[in-house]
């Protein structure tokens, strides 16, 4: 079983090097599709409880591990996922992990509530959590790349999570793919 220390370095390094590695959706040679345009990809996404927290945050400097009153801000919410993987093995990390895509306007907010937190000025501070049935199942450094990253604009929303096999499926199991 991998230590809290190794999930945490390992879900920075993962969710930077995943950054972009969804596609690029900015292309400007490549336009959106009309509304009635269907896309390439005919996987739709729906949650049951769109408003259910997946990823929030808060500052290590002053979070106590048994401190209650401690707030944890929204990034990210499941209903704002555009796109969700398959639960897959990664044999070099040796750990599973389930890459999914935020929608813009999700991207949008989890840069924005992360500067109004000043989560770039020490991004090895910033906690990233993230929740199942209300449960956090994964805990990550934001880490500098993926804060630079967004800084710079760059940031496509991709984001992998890691976690035991079955917490991931039941994360999974929370959206319906058609």
């Amino acid at each position: 079983m991998p230590s809290r220390r190794q999930l945490l370095v390992a879900g920075s390094l993962a969710v930077a090097a995943t950054a972009g590695c969804l596609g690029d959706d900015d292309d400007p040679e490549d336009p959106e599709p009309a509304d009635d345009e269907s896309d390439d990809d005919d996987t739709a996404v729906t949650v049951s409880d769109p408003d259910a927290p997946l990823v929030t945050t808060v500052d290590r400097r002053t979070a106590d591990d048994n401190d209650e009153d401690t707030e944890d801000i929204v990034l990210a919410t499941y209903g704002g996922v555009d796109d969700i993987g398959t639960v897959e093995y990664d044999d070099t990390r040796e750990i599973y992990h389930v890459p999914i895509r935020f929608a813009d306007e999700t991207v949008d907010n989890f840069v924005a509530e992360l500067e109004a937190v000043d989560g770039f000025s020490d991004p090895m501070a910033q906690e990233l959590q993230v929740h199942v049935d209300g449960e956090v199942i994964g805990s990550y450094a934001l880490g500098p790349d993926f804060a630079a990253s967004m800084e710079d604009d760059n940031w496509d929303g991709s984001f992998s999570i890691m976690g035991e096999e079955a917490e991931l499926e039941e994360l999974r199991a929370e959206f319906d793919t058609e």
